[in-house]
């Protein structure tokens, strides 16, 4: 479900904001799950968009660069 995805990747970016990096990405995977299932692209990248932003935030080089 959409709403579901959206709910998940407001929760990241909040976890994200309060430099929770772990809760933050474990968020934005569960988003990335249902806008997958859906075939969203644009909410896809917006979700990896957050996800390389959290890692950098975090300081977590390598795995920004894989976003």
């Amino acid at each position: 479900d959409v709403a579901l995805g959206e709910a998940w990747m407001v929760l990241g970016q909040a976890q994200s904001a309060q430099y929770n990096s772990a809760q933050a990405t474990e968020a934005f995977t569960k988003a990335l799950v249902y806008f997958e299932q859906q075939i969203l692209p644009k909410k896809m990248a917006e979700v990896y968009y957050y996800l390389g932003k959290n890692n950098l935030s975090a300081n977590q080089l390598v795995e920004a660069e894989k976003t």
